[in-house]
């Protein structure tokens, strides 16, 4: 009887073991906010793909090459963008090339200068150096482009999305 009655204690531990790992979980769950959650209340709530690439002039994919702090807005900074593939906006890429004198042709492998990272009023805004995503950018009144919604991962998923969305 001595030794049913350890065996006793040992699966009361062990469901009692048990049962703190699942309250423990349960209450990491609720305490910790999910992503969706979290971006609910902090007011991150991000409209569709769909409606953010209808808002932008220019929407494109590339690599960040270099990232330099803005010194007119604090916090937040620019970055130099390799252009691998435009899906809208060429025209608008080839306004700000010409003025500046620069390559004639947003073709593959320009650079482009993107303002607007560290922005909080775009959910996802930071990127680093090596960095490839699509970017949704606007022309700014000085000719400048600069985030005008979060930057995407590059995904088979997102790029056909963007294609779908971009040719209607």
């Amino acid at each position: 009887m001595e030794g049913y009655s350890k065996e006793i204690g040992v699966m009361a531990g062990r469901k009692s073991m048990v049962s703190f790992i699942v309250l423990f979980i349960l209450h990491v769950s609720y305490v910790c906010p999910s992503n969706a959650r979290y971006f609910r209340q902090s007011g991150c709530l991000e409209k569709p793909l769909e409606l953010r690439e209808e808002m932008a002039s220019v929407i494109l994919s590339g690599t960040v090459k270099e990232i330099m702090p803005d010194s007119l807005h604090s916090g937040m900074y620019m970055g130099r963008v390799e252009v691998k593939r435009v899906f809208k906006g060429e025209k608008v890429l080839e306004s700000l090339t010409n003025a500046r004198g620069v390559s004639n042709s947003p073709s593959k492998y320009s650079m482009v200068m993107v303002k607007g990272f560290g922005d909080l009023n775009i959910c996802v805004n930071n990127a680093r150096v090596r960095d490839t995503r699509i970017f949704l950018l606007n022309k700014v009144g000085n000719g400048e482009l600069r985030l005008n919604s979060s930057i995407e991962p590059i995904t088979v998923i997102n790029l056909v999305r963007t294609e779908a969305a971009v040719e209607g």
